[in-house]
């Protein structure tokens, strides 16, 4: 299987920027408030697959494949935050829009908030799920981290370490899932396979060094976050740690829910969603 194989539920749109192909979908009446949805740590646009069809109608919503991941190119750059914060400005300045409301997952997540810091007045708002770039590794995390997803080992991964590896992030499993299980153990025969596993480590290293949580007070735009309760990847600590550096943050937590909210908990994700989005659109100048 080949990442350009899989299937997306939106019709996919592709921009070249800095010379690198991206691949994005782009959904809803082209005036109306817009979303911007970037996916997480070795993932892809249609990880907010469940949740997109919510917002269709009345906003105008944007999902990218963000370099190193899904359809978009994946050469082998030095991926940090900074460099996918510029690189995402050009983009969306290619899309002619001005202002936007980011929701983010995990690394996503943590784009959007080092976006919203660097670009201010582009950013209305925040919805962040799960979001990496704050949490506090202990030493013991890091080595287990730099020993076990270097990207040799991540292209020998098997069947059953990708299942487990699924199902810690997932917080758990249903006979639903084997789907997804399938396309990533067959992705791992993907011609860029190699690019895409580059890409992983380099976020995970990002990660790793952020110094975001001593930075994210300047966030003064309005946010949101919901966060699993039984997160195994970023746990809840961290989330709440967040949200006592931001006084105008919500936090909600989901009882029993992992690291994929938005696929696990998706209708609870859209009610919180549109909650939110109703108070920020209600004040858009707050």
């Amino acid at each position: 299987m080949e990442f350009a194989d899989v299937a997306y539920r939106y019709p996919v749109q592709f921009q070249t920027i800095q010379n690198i192909r991206v691949a994005y979908i782009d959904q809803g009446p082209p005036q109306a408030p817009t979303l911007v949805f970037l996916h997480g740590n070795g993932a892809d646009l249609s990880t907010f697959d469940w949740v997109y069809p919510a917002f269709c109608s009345g906003y105008r919503v944007i999902g990218i494949d963000l370099p190193g991941y899904g359809k978009s190119d994946k050469p082998l750059l030095d991926y940090t935050p900074t460099w996918y914060v510029e690189f995402l400005h050009d983009w969306i300045k290619e899309l002619n829009v001005r202002r936007w409301i980011g929701v983010g997952h995990s690394y996503g997540g943590c784009l959007i908030m080092e976006y919203s810091l660097q670009f201010p007045e582009e950013v209305q708002a925040l919805i962040l799920l799960d979001a990496a770039g704050t949490y506090a590794y202990s030493q013991m995390e890091v080595e287990f981290i730099r020993a076990n997803f270097t990207p040799e080992k991540l292209m020998a991964a098997t069947p059953e370490q990708i299942r487990l590896s699924m199902q810690q992030g997932l917080g758990e499993w249903s006979p639903a899932y084997e789907s997804w299980l399938e396309k990533w153990v067959g992705l791992t025969r993907a011609r860029d396979y190699a690019g895409y596993a580059h890409a992983v480590y380099q976020a995970l290293e990002a990660c790793i060094r952020s110094d975001l949580l001593e930075r994210v007070e300047g966030i003064r735009q309005p946010v949101q976050l919901i966060w699993g309760e039984k997160d195994a990847i970023i746990p809840l600590s961290a989330g709440q740690a967040l949200a006592e550096r931001l006084p105008q943050a919500e936090l909600e937590v989901l009882k029993g829910c992992g690291h994929f909210p938005q696929l696990t908990r998706a209708s609870s994700v859209v009610a919180i969603m549109n909650r939110f989005l109703k108070s920020v659109l209600a004040h858009p100048g707050g």
